[in-house]
């Protein structure tokens, strides 16, 4: 989005939230670069479907984390949960067993395929479908709240993150 995009979509959340409204001409620069910054690597018309699924489910005007989270949800309308991932598991043990792993692998999505990889198929096979349908789900939330964190950081701090993690420093950072 350009700085006018996200100018745009402020005027639309004093709109529909009139208490959102800033209190003067230095709150709006202020708030429109912070929300620049953090969304300058969105679609403009993305982010306004986002922005209208909040204002006709939510009677509070959205955070920037809030604003993320609808847009990731909006690009992955599809996304499974953990009982739906679990019967996608229990499915492929009944069609293809322990003998073939490989085939009830490639039968799952890559995301309910790490959790499984994460256990282990035969140990799925062979344990209690109770105990192990509960650490699947406990595991499957975990790793899909962690992507979707991740997925819904800014593309620059992404970087910037992958960057200190690569050993940069800070002072490095900041030039």
């Amino acid at each position: 989005m350009t700085k006018a995009d996200v100018a745009q979509v402020l005027a639309l959340m004093t709109t529909a939230w009139p208490k959102f409204a800033p209190k003067d001409d230095d709150e709006q620069k202020m708030r429109t670069d912070l929300w620049w910054a953090n969304f300058a690597d969105v679609d403009f018309r993305l982010a306004k479907v986002a922005l209208q699924r909040l204002m006709l489910t939510s009677p509070f005007p959205p955070s920037i984390h809030d604003l993320r989270k609808q847009i990731y949800e909006v690009q992955h309308p599809d996304t499974v949960d953990a009982a739906t991932a679990w019967g996608l598991v229990a499915d492929a043990i009944r069609w293809y067993g322990w003998y073939d792993a490989q085939g009830g692998m490639t039968s799952l999505p890559e995301r309910v395929r790490k959790v499984v990889h994460a256990i282990g198929w035969r140990e799925l096979c062979e344990g209690k479908a109770d105990i192990n349908r509960a650490q699947f789900m406990r595991m499957y939330e975990t790793v899909s709240k962690r992507e979707q964190e991740l997925q819904m950081l800014p593309a620059s701090l992404k970087e910037d993150i992958k960057r200190l993690g690569d050993g940069m420093k800070v002072k490095e950072l900041e030039a």
